[in-house]
């Protein structure tokens, strides 16, 4: 006889808020030209800027009411990433100067710092930023010298530079959130064929396929063990242990951003006249913003979608140009593991069952108390989601 589980717990169930939709404003208050190059970990702040990709770096912080100003960073060129709470913004110039970008790194009582001094031009100096680690001490990105054609992917640590040996990158490139593994995008020599690496900052960097141009890395876990990536239209989790495992019945469109614990993922799906931005869970599956959002703004979106990691905030950018950002209901995952159309205690069976070891080929979430391990304390938590009905 199948043991249903007891829902005797009290009810636990998190605050919750209205959605809402918000235009990212300009420094005086305009609602075009603005950009939302992503949103931070923590959800606090949108970054990116004004008037376009070489325009001024600006960021705005998130608030449930009224549509945001920008905060705009003098003489300086769009944010590219942050770190995890935004007390570090990372970017860099464009167009160049001396024929070469320049990174820089500025905290947002505006204090900045030149990661690639002028005087140093000979030398091999970080010149593009595209990731960084929780702290923003460790950054990602493309190192160049005068004169010298190569591009070479590298870390700058504390001030140190670490070459990674790959060149020719392609871009996205991802580092993990501790600053210490990156996915990258390039050649391991000036012939060889352009592959997919997993690089270890401080040890080798390790080939893990050939690339070819339907391959977009997305996200990384914070300590770097699994790659979230998009390989043509399909979206696949990589491992070490695992390689790469596509995810089955996910999404009308390509998957641009995931939290970092795979559980909410952003992407738009591309019809005749217009993109719509779509999150995607693996209990409820797609739903589409315009759907979720009332007065959503973003419909025609043209990209940049992303989304913090408790999936809260999304942010995307559409015709206008205009960026924006809505804010989404503090929702627990869905609880309907095993699709009978009911929330209840088989439900509970089927987590304990993937806890065990069982296959997971949906990506059902299984740390619903989000601690970081899989055990029982995640019963009871999928427990109060299933008595509190969200």
């Amino acid at each position: 006889m199948r043991r249903h589980w007891l829902l005797a717990l009290t009810i636990l169930v998190p605050a919750t808020h209205a959605q809402s939709f918000h235009r990212l404003r300009t420094a005086s208050g305009e609602p075009t030209r603005t950009s939302a190059g992503g949103v931070t970990l923590a959800g606090n702040r949108v970054f990116g800027g004004v008037n376009g990709v070489s325009g001024d770096a600006a960021y705005w912080e998130v608030t449930s009411s009224g549509d945001p100003i920008a905060h705009v960073l003098p003489r300086r060129t769009y944010v590219h990433t942050a770190s995890a709470d935004g007390s570090w913004l990372i970017g860099h110039l464009n167009p160049p100067i001396d024929g070469l970008p320049r990174a820089w790194r500025c905290s947002p009582n505006e204090t900045c710092e030149d990661l690639s001094p002028p005087e140093r031009v000979e030398e091999l100096t970080l010149n593009t930023t595209w990731d960084c680690s929780d702290d923003g001490r460790a950054i990602l990105g493309v190192a160049m010298r005068l004169n010298d054609p190569e591009m070479y992917i590298a870390l700058l640590r504390d001030g140190v530079l670490i070459s990674s040996g790959i060149t020719s990158p392609r871009v996205p490139i991802l580092l993990s959130g501790d600053g210490r593994v990156a996915y990258i995008v390039g050649r391991a020599a000036p012939t060889a064929p352009r592959g997919l690496f997993k690089w270890t900052v401080d040890g080798e960097a390790v080939w893990l396929r050939e690339f070819d141009s339907s391959i977009w890395p997305v996200q990384t876990s914070i300590d770097g063990d699994i790659l979230y990536l998009m390989i043509g239209s399909q979206f696949y989790r990589y491992s070490d242990s695992e390689g790469f495992v596509a995810i089955e019945r996910c999404c009308p469109g390509p998957i641009l951003d995931i939290t970092r614990d795979g559980r909410w993922a952003v992407g738009k799906e591309s019809l005749i006249t217009y993109s719509r931005p779509f999150i995607w869970d693996a209990v409820r599956g797609v739903r589409y913003l315009q759907d979720l959002v009332p007065g959503f703004g973003g419909r025609l979106s043209i990209g940049g979608e992303t989304i913090s990691d408790d999936g809260r905030v999304v942010t995307g950018i559409s015709q206008g140009p205009y960026g924006w950002y809505v804010l989404l209901p503090d929702e627990l995952p869905g609880a309907d593991l095993n699709e009978d159309g009911a929330e209840n205690g088989f439900d509970i069976e089927t987590l304990a069952g993937l806890i065990a070891g069982g296959p997971n080929p949906r990506w059902l979430p299984t740390d619903f108390n989000r601690d970081g391990v899989a055990d029982i304390n995640d019963l009871f938590a999928l427990e109060q989601v299933i008595n509190g009905g969200n």
